[in-house]
Protein backbone atom coordinates (compact mmCIF):
# COMPACT_ATOMS: atom_id res chain seq x y z
CA UNK A 1 0.00 0.00 0.00
CA UNK A 2 1.19 2.89 -1.26
CA UNK A 3 0.57 6.25 1.52
CA UNK A 4 2.20 9.38 1.79
CA UNK A 5 5.55 9.21 4.18
CA UNK A 6 6.52 11.28 7.35
CA UNK A 7 8.50 13.64 5.33
CA UNK A 8 5.66 14.67 3.23
CA UNK A 9 3.43 15.34 5.79
CA UNK A 10 6.04 17.22 7.43
CA UNK A 11 6.45 19.36 4.80
CA UNK A 12 2.98 19.58 3.66
CA UNK A 13 2.52 21.34 7.35
CA UNK A 14 5.69 23.55 6.97
CA UNK A 15 3.99 25.01 4.23
CA UNK A 16 0.91 25.05 5.02
CA UNK A 17 1.11 26.78 8.54
CA UNK A 18 5.00 27.61 8.89
CA UNK A 19 5.40 25.20 11.95
CA UNK A 20 8.05 22.53 11.81
CA UNK A 21 8.01 19.58 14.25
CA UNK A 22 9.26 19.72 18.10
CA UNK A 23 10.96 16.00 18.84
CA UNK A 24 10.52 17.11 22.59
CA UNK A 25 10.10 13.56 24.08
CA UNK A 26 13.48 11.33 25.28
CA UNK A 27 11.53 8.03 25.40
CA UNK A 28 9.99 9.03 22.19
CA UNK A 29 12.76 10.31 19.71
CA UNK A 30 10.45 10.04 16.46
CA UNK A 31 7.58 11.06 17.40
CA UNK A 32 6.85 15.14 16.50
CA UNK A 33 5.01 17.78 18.12
CA UNK A 34 3.21 20.97 16.11
CA UNK A 35 2.31 23.87 17.31
CA UNK A 36 0.71 27.01 16.80
CA UNK A 37 2.51 30.09 16.41
CA UNK A 38 1.14 32.48 18.66
CA UNK A 39 -0.47 30.52 21.97
CA UNK A 40 2.59 27.18 21.48
CA UNK A 41 -0.35 24.93 22.30
CA UNK A 42 0.05 22.07 20.33
CA UNK A 43 -2.36 21.00 17.43
CA UNK A 44 -0.65 17.63 16.26
CA UNK A 45 1.57 15.01 16.95
CA UNK A 46 3.17 12.74 14.35
CA UNK A 47 4.09 9.60 15.79
CA UNK A 48 5.24 6.23 14.57
CA UNK A 49 2.72 3.19 16.72
CA UNK A 50 3.14 -0.91 16.44
CA UNK A 51 0.58 -2.44 14.43
CA UNK A 52 -0.13 -4.54 17.56
CA UNK A 53 -1.24 -1.46 19.64
CA UNK A 54 -4.15 -1.59 17.41
CA UNK A 55 -4.88 -5.54 17.55
CA UNK A 56 -3.50 -6.56 14.51
CA UNK A 57 -1.12 -9.98 14.60
CA UNK A 58 1.25 -8.29 12.09
CA UNK A 59 4.35 -7.20 12.92
CA UNK A 60 5.79 -3.28 11.91
CA UNK A 61 4.32 -0.17 12.77
CA UNK A 62 2.78 2.65 11.21
CA UNK A 63 2.57 6.52 11.13
CA UNK A 64 0.10 8.14 12.98
CA UNK A 65 -1.09 11.49 12.86
CA UNK A 66 -2.82 12.89 15.62
CA UNK A 67 -4.57 16.07 14.63
CA UNK A 68 -6.34 18.05 16.29
CA UNK A 69 -9.48 20.12 14.44
CA UNK A 70 -12.82 21.04 14.34
CA UNK A 71 -15.58 17.82 14.33
CA UNK A 72 -17.40 18.86 11.06
CA UNK A 73 -14.02 18.85 9.35
CA UNK A 74 -13.26 15.38 10.29
CA UNK A 75 -16.33 14.14 9.17
CA UNK A 76 -15.75 15.07 5.70
CA UNK A 77 -11.55 13.97 5.97
CA UNK A 78 -12.33 10.16 6.74
CA UNK A 79 -12.03 8.42 4.02
CA UNK A 80 -11.22 4.58 5.46
CA UNK A 81 -8.39 4.89 3.04
CA UNK A 82 -5.44 7.11 4.27
CA UNK A 83 -7.70 9.03 7.49
CA UNK A 84 -8.90 6.71 9.56
CA UNK A 85 -10.74 7.70 12.75
CA UNK A 86 -10.12 5.18 15.75
CA UNK A 87 -11.84 5.04 19.28
CA UNK A 88 -10.40 3.05 21.91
Amino acid sequence: MNGITKEEVTEYIALRWGTRAEYIFKNSPNTGIFRHHENKKWYGALMRVPLSKFGSKKGGSVNILNYKCDPVLLARLIDGKSIFLLII
